[in-house]
């Protein structure tokens, strides 16, 4: 079986060791020796971003609008939308096994 990268930027492995207590191993129980903590990312753009927030349905008489994600009057990323990318990231990281675990 050949394993081949979802990505091109995302090298991978040949091989992937799955060992024998694999199947024992759980996302809901962390072990006992495991680290635990945060990633705090700080994000700069280097091109000019928009991503669509509120919405207004179109009618025949005007077109409809999306208006750019804002924060308190300032573009921003939705939180749902850095959940999806690191959700991606994570995936890629861990050979798609970590699946519909992470939240």
């Amino acid at each position: 079986m050949s394993v081949k990268a979802p990505f091109r930027f995302a090298r991978i492995a040949r091989q992937v060791y799955i060992p024998e207590w694999g199947p024992l191993a759980s996302h809901d129980i962390p072990f006992a020796d495991g680290l635990s903590g945060e990633i705090i990312v700080t994000l700069h753009t280097i091109t000019p971003l928009l991503i669509g927030g509120e919405r207004r349905v179109g009618t025949e008489a005007e077109e409809g609008e999306v208006r750019p994600f804002a924060v308190d009057g300032r573009p921003a990323i939705p939180p749902s939308t850095m959940q999806g990318l690191l959700r991606s990231i994570l995936e890629i990281a861990a050979f798609g096994r970590i699946g519909p675990f992470v939240d």
